[in-house]
């Protein structure tokens, strides 16, 4: 035995061995990481492989190379170093009685603990139930069920009332009730059920046993009954016995009342004389040569014991298809490729069926062995300088990668290697990457260098790259011998952004109150602002506007198009628009939803944005009252305007108590109004038109307005009172 200690970071591990290989011997190996601490012990992986000069492949020649090959019916007796055939202990237990002392669903019947049946088609009326037993496997036969059956066509026949279902069932469903149901039963013991097969039989409701016909009493002896002459009618019944077994040779429970429960818990040994063993799969192959096996016999002066071997192919896909049986005992395939085409068909595996009808002693597999020509193998092998720029990024920055790809084998590959990239985000969410190819001809030992830039747009939090070399069943993809150390998962996190975005709404430049009248035509912007860098507000799909009148019991939708444009953000300045001009032809009340979300997800509130506003589409204007009113240093003047535009002449005109006009206000000094409620941004500071500071006490104001022309109408307020005849009185008090 030879060992050695290897440190190293990961990747391709590689020791060459202090001897030299023997021809035609086996060698075992394993290999762990190291054990860290006294309670942790070694994880071994083992394997095998058996040196031949000058010759690639793969075999099976020692006794322990088989240990781990699929088998059915066949053990590995790693005590004695042999094959054995598996006797199987099958334990069965039945539980019947009669309805409505017990209920239907509980007659059933169970094979090792699992339960086979619920009820039974017969129902109400009374019969039996069987079930059949392979003496050699142990298994049950199945009730095939006609396509399209139903309860409704429950029927007597060969193979009993198993037609309720739409799938076989495990017992075998007849009707007693008269002669012609029964003579069914009596058929199916005698001409279905071979000779030595196990039978479990259990009544079902009130069997009349009194008036069975003679021929139906021998077809229940001919599987062991001893009793069924003397059952009395109306009797819950088990037998469990073989066919042609010996009058009285089996079990029978019965009930000695109709009110009884009667149940049975036996086995049988499985007797098993033949059976398989399935190798791994093998190659892949870039082409196929030559197949080999041997065998003998443990058995002393007998020459019946035999083997033969099944090659199957299997196609990239996984598609398995026989493609040729070989005679038992029949050796050495030479030209293995007349057989399987290596380019359908790059791996096979192998079946040795052992059979021994006699003593049932399976023959031993002493080898097989299968010669062809290998594939290239590729690795992933960061310890040949792997490297990441960061593995915690700001969402919206790149993470970067170089990571090294190495032909480890000593075959080169013959076109260019297709890589594969995908993001598996937090939730375990898919997300595809665009394909690469790299390199033609990757010869053996060369490493290439595989660059990886990559956005982390919409990959918040935990995340992981993956990438996959020359991966499997893809139009591009090579035969390789292993594809485990071809995919790597390489962790990074996205810092998450959890600042909300700002949202501003504003009508016709204002920010408006809640039910505050506007124009019937406003000039809505929504602006949203956010504070990351990297991810411009620029889709509209992060925006929802819905706009809902006092006469529709839901909001409507409003679509970005010619009355909703969109203008998106221009980094590093993150900050959107949307233009709404909406035209509200009818008077009433309404409602603005805005939703808005950043690329992060991040929402613009913890609820949505709602204003309400009120429509007014005839223009008219209410008084226009001065605040404060009295006033010491100034006072501004406050209306509010319906319709859908502004006045195109605005004057406000002030005079004493005598009627002396000393100062007048035009629309151009007032600064900017808007339909709704308007405070001016002008302050009259009680001086004249000549800027000489007019005397305390009571001034009399007017206000004159007209769109192109016409006078505008006066709305009704609680205002009025303040007024008369249109004019207005202000207190200047110093």
């Amino acid at each position: 035995m030879r060992d050695t200690i290897i440190n190293s970071v990961g990747g391709v591990l590689s020791w060459k061995l202090p001897f030299v290989f023997t021809d035609s011997t086996v060698y075992y190996w394993r290999v762990s990481p190291d054990s860290i601490s006294p309670t942790t012990s070694y994880f071994w992986r083992e394997s095998s492989f058996q040196y031949i000069n000058g010759k690639k492949g793969w075999e099976q020649a020692h006794f322990f190379q088989f240990k781990n090959d699929n088998t059915q019916y066949v053990k590995h007796n790693r005590l004695n170093r042999r094959f054995d055939f598996v006797n199987d202990v099958k334990d069965i237990y039945c539980i019947d009685g009669i309805y409505p002392y017990f209920t239907w669903t509980d007659i059933q019947w169970k094979l090792n603990g699992i339960q086979k049946t619920y009820w039974t088609c017969i129902q109400l009326n009374s019969g039996f139930n069987f079930v059949v037993f392979d003496p050699v496997s142990g298994e049950n036969w199945k009730s095939p069920v006609p396509s399209g059956g139903t309860c409704s066509s429950c029927n007597n026949g060969i193979y009993g009332n198993a037609h309720c279902r739409t799938y076989d069932m495990n017992t075998f469903d007849f009707r007693d009730g008269d002669s012609t149901q029964r003579s069914y039963i009596t058929n199916f013991i005698n001409n279905v059920i071979p000779t030595g097969y196990y039978v479990l039989a259990y009544s079902f409701n009130h069997n009349p046993y009194n008036v069975y016909e003679n021929s139906l009493y021998p077809a229940f002896e001919n599987i062991g009954s001893g009793n069924i002459r003397t059952i009395a009618p109306s009797r819950p019944y088990i037998l469990f016995g073989k066919k042609g077994g010996a009058i009285g040779s089996a079990a029978e429970i019965i009930g000695d009342s109709m009110q009884a429960v009667v149940q049975i818990d036996t086995t049988i040994v499985a007797n098993w004389n033949e059976g398989y063993i399935a190798s791994p799969v093998i190659g892949p192959a870039s082409s196929w040569g030559s197949l080999h096996w041997r065998q003998h016999t443990t058995d002393v002066g007998y020459t019946e014991d035999s083997i033969a071997v099944r090659l199957i192919g299997i196609k990239s896909d996984g598609t398995e298809s026989i493609l040729a049986n070989f005679p038992k005992d029949s050796i050495d395939v030479l030209n293995l490729s007349s057989y399987v085409d290596a380019t359908i068909y790059p791996n096979v595996r192998l079946m040795a069926f052992m059979k021994d009808d006699s003593l049932h002693t399976p023959p031993q597999l002493d080898r097989w062995q299968v010669i062809y020509a290998p594939v290239p193998e590729a690795a992933i092998n960061p310890i040949l300088g792997y490297s990441i720029n960061d593995t915690i990024l700001q969402e919206g920055d790149f993470v970067k990668i170089q990571l090294p790809i190495q032909n480890i084998s000593n075959v080169s590959f013959n076109d260019s290697l297709l890589i594969t990239y995908w993001i598996e985000d937090g939730n375990k969410v898919i997300h595809p990457l665009p394909d690469k190819l790299k390199k033609n001809l990757f010869a053996p030992n060369e490493v290439i260098i595989d660059t990886i830039s990559i956005s982390t747009e919409n990959f918040q939090g935990s995340n992981a790259l993956w990438v996959e070399v020359n991966p499997i069943n893809k139009p591009k993809s090579q035969l390789e011998q292993y594809h485990f150390n071809n995919i790597v998962r390489i962790p990074f996190a996205t810092s998450v952004d959890r600042v909300n975005p700002l949202l501003d709404v504003t009508f016709d430049g204002m920010h408006i109150l809640n039910n505050d009248i506007v124009s019937a035509k406003p000039n809505i912007i929504v602006q949203l602002k956010d504070e990351n860098q990297f991810l411009a507000l620029n889709d509209t799909s992060d925006f929802k506007v819905f706009i809902q009148s006092s006469g529709s019991p839901v909001a409507t939708r409003v679509y970005f198009g010619s009355i909703m444009t969109f203008t998106p953000a221009v980094l590093p300045n993150n900050s959107c628009k949307i233009n709404f001009t909406p035209s509200l032809i009818q008077d009433g009340t309404y409602q603005l939803i805005v939703q808005a979300k950043d690329k992060s997800d991040n929402q613009s509130g913890a609820i949505d944005y709602k204003i309400n506003f009120e429509v007014i589409t005839k223009a008219t204007i209410t008084e226009v009252m001065n605040y404060p009113n009295p006033f010491s240093t100034s006072t501004r003047f406050v209306f509010t305007l319906t319709g859908s535009e502004v006045p195109s002449n605005f004057k406000i005109q002030i005079m004493t108590i005598s009627g002396k006009v000393v100062r007048e206000i035009f629309q151009d000094e007032l600064g900017p109004i808007h339909v709704g409620r308007n405070i001016t941004q002008f302050a009259w500071d009680g001086k004249d038109e000549f800027g000489d500071q007019l005397a305390n006490g009571v001034y009399l104001y007017r206000v004159i307005t007209k769109i192109s022309g016409v006078d505008i109408e006066k709305r009704e307020t609680e205002a009025d009172q303040y007024f008369k005849k249109g004019w207005g009185k202000m207190y200047l008090m110093r």
